[in-house]
């Protein structure tokens, strides 16, 4: 799991990831998946999965957290004081 360390989303962030590392084993056909879950204004969940006789040694991730529009500004119709 990811906490995404004291920054706290206004809303749950969408999120883009790659892939920036593998170590896999040879003589095998590649079966390979990378997604997140569990999605939060706090944190996520991160997975490299295979299938099949496909052999993972080491995977990484890189994430992009973000909201896709600004934070509403709260107060009802006023300027300031």
């Amino acid at each position: 799991a990811i906490d995404f360390g004291g920054t706290q989303f206004w809303k749950t962030p969408s999120v883009f990831v790659a892939l920036n590392s593998l170590d896999l084993g040879c003589g095998r056909n590649l079966r390979l998946r990378a997604f997140v879950d569990n999605i939060s204004t706090s944190g996520l969940t991160w997975h490299i999965d295979t299938w099949g006789d496909s052999i993972l040694y080491i995977g990484g991730i890189s994430y992009l957290a973000f909201c896709d529009s600004a934070m509403p500004v709260g107060g009802g119709g006023g300027g300031g004081g």
